[in-house]
């Protein structure tokens, strides 16, 4: 029995085996795991596989390659450097699996650079991941003038691509046609995003470049994506973060701890076109700024980078913000210095409806908050507990400053809002928002001490530690800490009452899309918020949420006691982060310790390592 054993398995075919691949560029090494062979422990990483047609070609679920950078450049002059590339455009590379994972990494010590360098660069990828599964990208820099570095389409919708991660990459465009970095266009889901940069060389006059683009076309849908700790750089001729639906459904997105800037054009676009709207996006602790400051407020025939469409508009209309989603959060994030701090733009047949907009800082933009009138409903959302500095819109000819503004005309204007703007210029583009409230944002009006424009707000010096450097964090003596209001209350349709409550887990409140239950992204990355429900914070009790089934209902993850018409806060927002403290939430996007030490003079606060300040992008 042994013998016959042996004999089969001398004719069975070779089998693959999972392992680690070293990989050089000018390098061709032979595949396998045996000695001399560049998945050898200790013979492969001096007799290493070509990238393209050695590990692309062979990689099994399991393995993991290590790119080295001392051979130079991983080039070549074909679509599907990495991931192939067949006659109808799929890749021919393998898929892993769940508990087999293909990991593309630096060697220790490494940076490889993998670039594309010739070619029509029309629909070509660098990296092509269409319908692939279960691969991991780290420590790599991409580079080259393919038209999209990275692609995860599947245009024809016939499969999905899921599980894939970058993790601490560069992506770094140097092309001068039109251009993505990273792309989706097609069925894809548990894609995570992190701990990268993005950056453009040389994207001039163009209008369509993107840094990352995520637009799903019709019969798609993209979904659970995680995109966090990222620097978006500078340079896109269009967008330097784009999520949009061309048709197809986006939604469960989470966007956090990133910056994103884009001195050239918009920094960050959301947007959707019918008819189908972004949904469900967590948009949290980011900073965006400076949109546009490379051109002038009347022009842009000054900035390099700008398409000739954009050299003949002002800047004032290029936005940090340009947003158009659905039950969306924006939470704790600050929109600096750009054209507008966030611009709600009803177009494409679809309206930002029914969004949450709290604990922001809008700080030296043009317009702060802006509804323009594109010819569509612009319903149900919220704003609260956001600072307002220093926004000021200078091509008006008496500099007025102002923070928020709704062109005349926009129909069925409906956003209940923490702050009032009352109607009380001669320009016919600013109006009076009703229906309203008239709490919980704080607004500094150099201009207006008396509070005659803005009245019903909270005003006075808010007292950032060290706004220059676009540090929000706020000082002891601030007037905005403990200022801020609740942000919403237990219903009276509420199941129980009382101590009864203890082991009820069923919450009924006025408003649940303040909050998100950890769903918006891949499952076990993102934690569902903690809030708080009481009479006041210090009588309140904290409990995670365990589920949101309605938007006046939230599953906890226990019961507690609770009466009708009980406050209920933020504690925790997604990442475990403590946002409430003291005797109520602070207005702005920094929640004030009085136990922390003080910040640094300069960086700190919104993570803003790599971010320089950029002087003399005020308005006014």
């Amino acid at each position: 029995m042994k013998t016959a054993i042996l004999i089969i398995l001398l004719f069975l075919p070779s089998l693959a085996w999972s392992g680690t691949y070293y990989v050089r560029q000018g390098s061709s090494g032979t595949w396998g795991v045996g000695a001399g062979q560049c998945g050898h422990a200790a013979d492969g990483p001096s007799n290493p596989c070509s990238l393209r047609f050695g590990a692309v070609d062979n990689v099994v679920a399991g393995d993991t390659v290590r790119l080295q950078d001392d051979g130079g450049t991983f080039t070549g002059n074909f679509a599907g450097l990495i991931g192939g590339f067949d006659g109808s455009g799929d890749p021919t590379m393998a898929s892993g699996t769940a508990g087999n994972v293909i990991t593309w990494e630096a060697e220790s010590g490494d940076t490889p650079e993998v670039g594309y360098s010739g070619g029509d660069p029309a629909r070509q990828f660098m990296v092509n991941l269409r319908g692939l599964a279960y691969h991991t990208f780290t420590g790599i820099k991409f580079t080259g003038s393919a038209n999209h570095l990275i692609s995860l389409d599947d245009d024809s919708g016939s499969a999905d691509t899921d599980h894939i991660i970058f993790d601490g990459n560069i992506f770094y465009s140097t092309s001068a046609g039109a251009f993505t970095i990273l792309e989706i266009l097609s069925n894809a889901h548990d894609i995570i995003i992190r701990n990268n940069t993005f950056d453009f060389e040389n994207a001039i006059n163009r209008n369509h470049d993107d840094g990352l683009n995520l637009q799903p076309a019709v019969g798609n849908t993209l979904e659970y994506i995680l995109i966090e700790d990222n620097i978006f750089g500078t340079g896109a001729g269009h967008s330097m973060f784009s999520l949009q639906t061309a048709g197809g459904t986006l939604r469960y997105v989470t966007i956090r701890n990133n910056v994103i800037e884009n001195t050239a054009h918009t920094a960050m676009t959301i947007y959707g076109s019918s008819p189908s709207v972004p949904q469900y996006i967590l948009f949290e602790n980011n900073v965006v700024k400076n949109a546009g400051v490379e051109c002038s407020l009347g022009s842009c025939n000054e900035c390099v980078y700008c398409s000739n469409d954009d050299k003949a508009q002002a800047r004032d209309i290029k936005n940090n913000g340009q947003f158009a989603s659905i039950d969306s959060i924006y939470r704790y994030n600050s929109f600096v210095k750009g054209g507008n701090g966030i611009s709600f733009e009803p177009a494409n047949g679809v309206s930002p409806n029914d969004n949450r907009l709290y604990n922001n800082v809008f700080y030296k933009n043009a317009v702060g908050f802006r509804v323009p009138n594109f010819g569509f409903d612009v319903d149900g959302n919220v704003l609260l507990n956001n600072v307002f500095r220093d926004n000021t819109e200078a091509s008006n000819s008496t500099n007025y400053p102002f923070f928020f503004e709704v062109y005349t005309g926009v129909s069925n204007y409906d956003i209940e809002v923490g702050f009032n703007y009352e109607d009380e210029t001669d320009d016919s583009r600013y109006r009076d928002a009703s229906p309203q409230t008239k709490v919980g944002s704080f607004n500094e009006l150099d201009a207006d001490p008396g509070g005659t424009i803005f009245h019903d707000n909270e005003e006075g010096s808010v007292s950032f530690f060290d706004e220059a450097n676009f540090d929000f964090t706020l000082n002891s003596g601030s007037p905005a800490i403990d200022a801020g209001t609740n942000l919403t209350t237990v219903d009276t349709d509420d199941s129980c009452n009382g101590a009864a409550c203890a082991a009820n887990t069923t919450l009924e409140v006025v408003d649940s899309r303040f909050f998100q239950d950890g769903t918006w992204a891949p499952t076990g990355e993102v934690s569902a918020d903690f809030i708080c429900i009481g009479a006041s914070v210090a009588a309140s009790a904290c409990v995670q949420i365990s589920s949101i089934t309605d938007t006046d209902t939230i599953e906890l993850a226990s019961g507690t006691t609770r009466s009708d018409g009980d406050k209920v806060w933020l504690q925790k927002d997604s990442d475990g982060t403590v946002v409430l403290q003291g005797s109520g939430t602070d207005m702005g996007a920094e929640e004030f310790n009085e136990d922390a030490p003080e910040p640094p003079p300069s960086g700190g606060g919104q993570r803003m390592i790599g971010v320089v300040n950029c002087s003399g992008c005020e308005f006014k």
